[in-house]
C-alpha cells in the first residue's frame, strides 16, 4: 500500500546513540553549537550521507548507521549553506566569508573563494558550482576559476539549480512591481555560454525549490503547497501536482527521472510519477517533526532519504519500499549534443 514504507527515525549529529524498534538510531543533536547555520543547510547524498552546516563548520554523517563521518576541513566557524552533486561524490559549503567545495570520500578541499552566504548549487557531476548572493556567479571547482557572474542583484533566498551539463543555470528573483501590488516572482534560465536569460514563468510563489530533471529538459518548481513541472526551454507547463498539507520546501528526482520526491514545511514527504505528478506515495510527518530540508533517493531507488529542521536541529529518517514508477513513465530525451549527462542517468534508445 503507498506510504507504508518502514522508516527509521534518527536526529543527526550527536555523540550517544540510543537503538529504535525496527533498526535505525537515535542520536540528540541538542548538545551545545551543534544548530545548523540556518534551516536550509543540509544536503544528502543518495548513500545516505548527511552534510550539514553547523555553528561550528560543516560535517559529514552517515544517516544510516547513525554515525559521524567527519569534519570538513577549513570552514570552523558558522556554516550557512551546503550542497552535494548527483553522484554524492562532492559538497560546496559557504559560511564565515568562504566558499569551499570538497570531496565527500577523502575531505579534500577542491577549490576555495571568497563568498558571502547565499544560496548553493553543484552540478550533477560537481564541476561547477553556482553561489548567489549580492550577484550570482559560477565557478569551477577543479580550481576556483570563475566561469560566469550575472553582475545583477540576487534573491540569496530564491530558487537556484545548475542544468546537468553545466551549462545553464535555473534561478527566481523579485520583479519589481507597483507600491502596494502583491510581490511577483520570475523563474529564468541563463545560459553561461551566451549570457542570455530567458523568463520561463512570473508567480507570487517565490519558488525555492527549482530543479532539473536529470536531463536539463525539464524543470520542477514548487508552488506554495503544489509541485509543477515545466518544459525548460520555453516554460510551457507539463503537470502541476495535488496540494500537500504545507508548502513544499525540496524536491528531488530519481537517477532515471522517472519519479520525484517532495518534501514539505511539516516534514511530510510525498513520491510523485514525474510523466503525469500522479502521487505514488505519501510519508506522513510526526508532529513535532519540523520542515523537510533536504531529500536524497539512493541508488536503487528503493529507497529515500530525508532530514527535516525544527528550531534548527536536524532529524533524519530512512524510508523504504519506495514504489516504482508506474509503466509508461517519462521517457527521457536526449540532451544538446555534446552535453554531458547526470550521473547513472540511463542513455536514450
Amino acid at each position: 500500500m503507498p506510504g507504508s514504507g518502514r522508516r527509521k527515525w534518527i536526529f543527526v549529529g550527536a555523540f550517544s546513540v540510543v537503538a529504535l524498534a525496527g533498526g535505525g538510531a537515535l542520536l540528540s543533536s541538542y548538545l551545545e553549537g551543534r544548530k545548523l547555520g540556518s534551516e536550509s543547510a543540509v544536503a544528502l547524498t543518495p548513500e545516505g550521507l548527511c552534510v550539514s552546516g553547523r555553528n561550528d563548520g560543516c560535517w559529514v554523517e552517515d544517516v544510516v548507521r547513525g554515525e559521524r563521518v567527519r569534519k570538513l576541513p577549513g570552514l570552523d566557524g558558522k556554516v550557512n549553506r551546503v550542497a552535494v552533486d548527483a553522484s554524492g561524490r562532492v559538497a560546496a559549503a559557504v559560511g564565515s566569508g568562504r566558499l569551499a567545495v570538497f570531496d565527500i570520500a577523502s575531505g579534500e578541499e577542491r577549490m576555495s573563494t571568497t563568498g558571502i552566504w547565499g544560496v548553493l548549487a553543484l552540478s550533477a557531476d560537481g564541476s561547477r558550482v553556482a553561489l548567489g548572493a549580492d550577484d550570482l556567479r559560477v565557478y569551477d571547482t577543479s580550481g576556483g576559476r570563475l566561469v560566469a557572474a550575472l553582475g545583477e542583484p540576487f534573491e540569496r533566498e530564491g530558487g537556484l539549480d545548475v542544468r546537468p551539463d553545466g551549462r545553464r543555470v535555473a534561478f527566481t528573483r523579485r520583479v519589481k512591481v507597483a507600491q502596494g501590488a502583491r510581490s511577483l516572482f520570475a523563474l529564468l534560465v541563463w545560459d553561461l555560454e551566451t549570457g542570455s536569460k530567458v523568463e520561463l514563468l512570473r508567480s507570487e510563489c517565490g519558488s525555492e525549490a527549482v530543479v532539473f530533471d536529470p536531463t536539463g529538459r525539464r524543470l520542477a518548481v514548487n508552488d506554495y503547497h503544489a509541485v509543477k513541472l515545466i518544459d525548460a526551454e520555453t516554460g510551457a507547463p507539463i503537470w502541476m501536482s495535488d496540494p500537500q498539507p504545507a508548502n513544499v520546501y525540496t524536491i528531488v528526482f530519481d537517477r532515471e527521472g522517472k519519479r520525484l520526491a517532495c518534501g514539505d514545511g511539516n516534514g511530510n514527504v510525498r513520491v510523485l510519477a514525474a510523466s503525469t505528478g500522479a502521487r505514488l506515495a505519501d510519508f506522513p510527518a510526526k508532529a513535532d517533526e519540523g520542515g523537510a530540508y533536504a531529500l536524497a533517493f539512493a541508488p536503487d531507488g528503493q529507497r529515500l532519504f530525508a532530514v527535516s529542521v525544527l528550531g534548527w536541529l536536524p532529524a533524519s529518517r530512512v524510508i523504504d519500499g519506495i514504489p516504482a514508477a508506474p509503466p509508461g513513465a517519462l521517457e527521457l530525451e536526449a540532451p544538446e549534443p555534446g552535453a554531458a549527462r547526470a550521473p547513472g542517468a540511463p542513455t536514450p534508445k
